[in-house]
């Protein structure tokens, strides 16, 4: 009976040390950097969101980030970013889009145009300056 625990048991460990990465990268990842530009949007649900390019803070040298902040991120510090300048920090999750809405006189009326795409800001904290 003591040799069936002791089987479960190491395989417990196995399993939740091979599976608790896939789980923990799951959350979100973790970004940081100068913003190059924030631009308003739309999006799809006709919620105001902003377009963010972001300098990645790297050694070596990486192209320009695209995120999205949307009015479900969780804000940490001074509210959303605003302008180019302000260093951000934060967890961005899952693809997201931002468009602008457009009338059109026939059905169904309304269009959606995306023009940017990117990472979805879970969480976000902004500099001050």
């Amino acid at each position: 009976m003591a040799f069936l625990a002791h089987i479960l048991t190491t395989l417990a460990l196995v399993f939740s040390s091979v599976f608790a990465p896939a789980s923990t990268a799951a959350l979100g990842l973790s970004i940081g950097g100068r913003i190059i530009a924030a631009i308003p949007c739309e999006g799809i649900d006709f919620e105001p969101e902003i377009w963010i390019q972001l300098a990645t803070a790297r050694v070596i040298p990486a192209p320009p980030e695209i995120y999205i902040y949307t009015p479900e991120t969780i804000l940490a510090s001074e509210g959303p970013p605003t302008h180019s300048g302000q260093e951000l920090l934060g967890i961005a999750d899952t693809p997201f889009t931002c468009g602008q809405w457009i009338p059109i006189p026939v059905p169904p009326y309304l269009v959606f145009i995306p023009y940017g795409a990117g990472m979805r800001l879970q969480y976000v904290g902004v500099s001050i300056i």
